[in-house]
């Protein structure tokens, strides 16, 4: 039987067998169901920092619901 120990950097789990040291990928969740976050590419950038999502659908009701609270990824050059 052998001794684990874990250990958080920041963000980060470390877990510690032996001598070896592994890092164990924290899971993120849905910031608006909660679901984990299986697929990247629905994510959204706020003045809380980045949001990310498990599917289109919570992405888009997030972007109705806190629409103020929305940064944009690029600026409009619509000043013609």
């Amino acid at each position: 039987m052998s001794v684990l120990t874990l250990y958080r950097v920041g963000q980060h789990d470390y877990l510690l067998e032996g001598q070896l040291l592994k890092m164990r990928e924290e899971k993120k969740s849905c910031a608006l169901c909660g679901l984990a976050v299986e697929v990247s590419g629905f994510h959204l950038t706020t003045q809380q920092g980045e949001q990310h999502f498990c599917c289109e659908g919570c992405k888009g009701i997030y972007q109705l619901l806190r629409e103020e609270e929305l940064l944009r990824d690029k600026p409009d050059n619509d000043d013609r």
